[in-house]
């Protein structure tokens, strides 16, 4: 809060990602030094809820965020999609 005497960096920055019973996906928290592992882990829950209503087919195709590279990184082309 605002104006509290608590030192930044002991404060959590813990994302925490949660999953309703009708499957809706949702990430709180974090920090932005993580968001990739946020996303990753986001992702996954989003395809355990599409494996889980049969959406995907037996053998889904597992996440690729870890792959691609993020934009105006090594090996990412200027102007190439994102997905």
């Amino acid at each position: 809060p605002e104006g509290a005497d608590v030192n930044e960096s002991a404060v959590s920055r813990e994302h925490h990602i949660s999953t309703t019973e009708d499957g809706i996906v949702s990430v709180a928290g974090g920090k932005l030094t993580t968001y990739r592992l946020m996303s990753a882990e986001t992702v996954e829950a989003a395809m355990a809820v599409l494996s889980k209503q049969n959406l995907l087919g037996e053998h889904g195709p597992k996440p690729e965020t870890g792959l691609i590279p993020l934009p105006g990184a090594a090996g990412w082309e200027t102007g190439a999609p994102l997905w």
